[in-house]
């Protein structure tokens, strides 16, 4: 009789574990799945706007160009987090079924996603924009829309080059079938996944250190007297105190998208 009553309460409590941890499963499943549709409609309803408004503007276009970049891509990766979260309010009934990974390479939502890990680099540029803003003020003054176009075109062949290494990397690799919610960590060859992870903390740790030096020589070259030296040209004088005041809102902006990019890794790596 012993033996029979502890196999039936070992059986309760298996059936009541797992029916637990379903239901667990189930509810981090739609938390996760919301969390993906409201980050993606916050970002693409700050950053997109703001972006277009940047880059019609002509005034704002010549000033602001680099930094209206950065929130481009934010705006698109909150596209990408939106369409994840759609599939996967699409998918719920039917979470479990498997696809081949071939079938999630070349996926839009996937591929913004993956450009996600290197915004990054949209960071770095703005950093190393700011430096040469603040320690080469003349030659900036010469040069702007040289140095931002050049900036901007890096980033986005960065991106592209490791983008495309990655996905024809993961068709050279044996067909394998994974969940049909197309899990980055899933698809790609783990040496790559980690290599884009890599990529983006570095390129935003390399970005916060530009940031700082571009503080400390803010703090030391663009004061009062450097100022008042130029205060005779009018436009040279007008141009400097702007790029300061450019300088406060960028360092604030890339700030945040610091954060909010580093969290997001974090969370995609852990999932």
């Amino acid at each position: 009789m012993d033996l029979t009553a502890n196999d039936t309460i070992t059986q309760s409590v298996n059936t009541f574990v797992n029916k637990e941890g379903r239901m667990l499963s189930a509810v981090n499943y739609v938390l996760r799945t919301y969390a993906y549709v409201f980050a993606g409609v916050l970002l693409i309803v700050i950053n997109i706007p703001v972006s277009l408004i940047m880059i019609m503007r002509k005034t704002l276009r010549g000033s602001y160009l680099i930094l209206a970049v950065l929130f481009f891509n934010n705006g698109f990766t909150g596209i990408g987090a939106l369409l994840l979260g759609m599939k996967r309010l699409i998918y719920a009934d039917n979470r479990r079924a498997l696809v081949n990974h071939y079938h999630c390479v070349l996926d839009v939502s996937v591929l913004l996603l993956t450009a996600y890990f290197l915004n990054g680099f949209s960071l770095l540029m703005t950093s190393v924009e700011r430096l040469c803003a603040v320690a080469f003020p003349i030659y900036y003054y010469t040069h702007n829309s040289r140095i931002s176009y050049s900036l901007i075109a890096a980033q986005y062949i960065i991106t592209v080059i490791a983008i495309a290494a990655t996905v024809i990397a993961s068709f050279i690799e044996p067909a394998r079938f994974i969940s049909h919610l197309c899990l980055l960590q899933n698809i790609y060859s783990p040496y790559f996944y980690k290599a884009l992870l890599l990529l983006g903390a570095v390129a935003s740790s390399l970005s916060v250190i530009f940031m700082i030096i571009v503080v400390v020589v803010l703090r030391k070259k663009f004061g009062a007297q450097f100022l008042s030296s130029h205060s005779q040209n009018n436009d040279l004088s007008h141009f400097l105190n702007n790029q300061k005041r450019y300088t406060h809102t960028a360092i604030i902006s890339c700030s945040l998208t610091f954060c909010t990019s580093r969290c997001g890794t974090i969370n995609s790596a852990i999932y």
